[in-house]
């Protein structure tokens, strides 16, 4: 949106270890992990407002997806949060 709404939005990345520290750089609030996805399954609220993910991660959110999937925060290629990992950082600057 080329003025935005006011609202930050709080961005998780589940992304190799090569790209933690870069995409937190551009503005990923999270970086998800192992942990996280536990700490969701065990129903600790949410603290973020998108998830983008690479392919690799997409085996442990499929864990979530009755949780993450209501409410609108599933990754998926249609809506541009499941990407490859040459396009994250990219998706994490645009989204933010």
């Amino acid at each position: 949106m080329p003025c935005g709404t006011g609202k930050e939005v709080r961005i998780c990345v589940f992304a190799d270890k090569e790209f933690h520290e870069q995409a937190s750089e551009l503005g990923a609030d999270i970086i998800g992990d192992d942990v996280l996805i536990k700490k969701i399954l065990d129903g600790e609220p949410l603290e973020f407002d998108k998830i983008i993910a690479t392919k690799e991660f997409m085996q442990g959110l499929k864990t979530l997806a009755r949780i993450l999937g209501p409410k609108g925060l599933m990754p998926n290629i249609k809506s541009g949060t499941l990407v490859k990992p040459d396009d994250l950082l990219e998706t994490v600057k645009q989204s933010k």
